[in-house]
């Protein structure tokens, strides 16, 4: 048996092109091979087109196009040959009867989103044969503590250390992921916010719903919290909860959005003046003002806002202001305070 053999062989069917790359991740710092399938019928066909019958688990998503992950499962099971194969269903879902039902239809194991790698594992090791579980190997991840200055100010929104640990500390990766998040998601606030205003609350909670599993596999945990009350909102369909909700979840979106879109982007503004009105130092007190309002909650920070956004008017910093004044408008003192630092060390 060759090296390649030796290796468990993973088909990761899963649609989401972040859950894709930290799942990934983690199987392949294991010592795994990984296959991916996009969605149900991408899996049926890979499986049904695998005559040396080498893939030694599944890992299903449930929700996906073209085929979910339970009528996929039902169209594997079709083929005899397929019988031992294990399916392991991953879903977001965390109810008892949700789990009944997926191995009802021929599923083996359960896990839920946000996936605990741990767990995963462990599931893993109880599936496969066992004279394949010698050649799983534990990941030892050493974090560089110089990467969590870099990343900082994403802290009270990521758990870095977390992510690291899931992505066996690769800072590329990082990046690929931010990029794919920003590029992937960063128009799904107003695409909720169309669903709920035309009552269509079932496209509304399936938005919600992906972004929350996501924003656990990201470690981004303020944000699974908004995503979790706003989905729940939608399921009730009260009015005042999902406006109440919405505002919370955007904040945290749009802060997080800001973040992973500019953080390999170090942006320099040199030395001349923004508006020909005002001198760098009377521009750095409008910013402390504003500072000291944020810190006390002080909804006159509006005020010393318009301010600010009249006085700088560079292009390089459109984004930041119009998501400061976002921050401020939902009384996202936190998310303001994150953003205006940001601008502040510009300007030093």
């Amino acid at each position: 048996m060759d090296q390649d053999e030796k290796r468990i062989k993973v088909l990761l069917v899963e649609d989401n092109s972040i859950n894709q790359q930290i799942t990934c991740e983690f199987l392949q710092s294991m010592g795994m091979s990984v296959d991916i399938a996009k969605n149900g019928l991408e899996a049926v066909e890979k499986i049904n087109d695998d005559k040396q019958l080498s893939y030694d688990i599944v890992l299903m998503d449930i929700q996906m196009p073209e085929l979910n992950g339970i009528d996929a499962t039902i169209e594997i099971r079709k083929n005899p040959l397929n019988n031992s194969l294990p399916i392991v269903a991953m879903t977001a879902y965390t109810m008892i009867s949700d789990k009944n039902k997926c191995i009802e239809f021929g599923m083996n194991d359960y896990i839920t989103k946000p996936i605990d790698y741990t767990k995963l594992t462990r599931i893993i090791e109880t599936w496969i044969k066992s004279e394949k579980k010698k050649y799983i190997i534990n990941p030892e991840t050493t974090l560089n503590k110089n990467n969590l200055i870099e990343y900082v100010e994403l802290l009270p929104y990521i758990d870095f250390e977390e992510l690291m640990k899931r992505i066996s500390g690769n800072i590329a990766i990082l990046m690929n992921l931010f990029k794919n998040f920003f590029n992937d998601y960063h128009d799904y606030g107003n695409k909720i916010f169309d669903a709920i205003q035309d009552k269509n609350y079932e496209k509304a909670r399936i938005l919600v719903h992906e972004l929350k599993g996501v924003a656990g596999n990201l470690s981004a945990f303020e944000l699974e919290k908004n995503s979790i009350l706003l989905e729940k909102a939608i399921i009730q369909k009260k009015s005042d909860d999902i406006q109440r909700n919405y505002n919370f979840f955007t904040g945290s979106l749009n802060t997080l959005l800001l973040f992973t879109s500019n953080i390999e982007i170090k942006k320099e503004i040199n030395n001349n003046e923004p508006n020909n009105d005002y001198t760098i130092s009377e521009i750095k007190n409008i910013i402390n003002i504003l500072e000291s309002k944020i810190d006390c909650h002080d909804v006159s920070a509006e005020k010393e806002y318009n301010k600010l956004k009249d006085i700088i008017n560079l292009k390089e910093m459109f984004d930041d202001i119009k998501i400061l004044g976002d921050s401020l408008d939902i009384f996202d003192f936190q998310g303001a305070k994150l953003i205006l630092n940001k601008i502040k060390r510009s300007f030093n």
